[in-house]
């Protein structure tokens, strides 16, 4: 299992290093709809929050599109979530993708995948994307939707800049 989390940290890490704490710290933030974009040092990241009942946090989704078309995704989610049970995307007719963890700190969890062009064509068509994972392992898992809406324009300000 520690070979499995360094080959799988290995092969994310330049895209561990773009969503870095440092990166997406605002010095100036852009609204696209339901969509944020912050830029530091001319790198921009798409994010959206989702919160549940009583404005609970249930996760927190990083984009960036890449100079192929494919997009970086970061799904941050609370910490103590069973990670056993994956992190799952998902457009409404489309399989589900699963998007594999990373890392935790006592705060979060972080999971980590790129999306090809087919896949980030269909996000930026679609209304909503699904967002499923277990919370803990004696609770069903949750599954809520993150909206689509302002994506286009947002992953059109992301990436590497100046």
């Amino acid at each position: 299992m520690a070979r499995m989390k360094h080959i799988l940290t290995a092969a994310f890490l330049p895209i561990l290093a773009m969503f870095t704490s440092e990166a997406v710290s605002a010095s100036g933030t852009k609204t696209f709809q339901d969509w944020s974009v912050a830029c530091q040092n001319g790198d921009c990241i798409a994010s959206q929050s989702n919160f549940g009942p009583q404005e609970t946090w249930l996760a927190t989704v990083r984009l960036r599109q890449e100079a192929d078309g494919s997009a970086a995704v970061q799904v941050l989610v609370p910490a103590g979530v069973h990670l056993g049970s994956g992190l799952f995307v998902q457009l409404k007719a489309a399989k589900p993708v699963q998007v594999p963890y990373v890392t935790c700190s006592a705060q979060r969890c972080e999971a980590i995948t790129r999306l090809p062009l087919d896949m980030v064509e269909g996000w930026k068509r679609a209304r909503a994307v699904s967002v499923r994972y277990r919370p803990a392992l004696d609770q069903p898992p949750i599954a809520f939707d993150i909206s689509m809406m302002g994506v286009t324009d947002a992953l059109q300000q992301t990436g590497a800049r100046g």
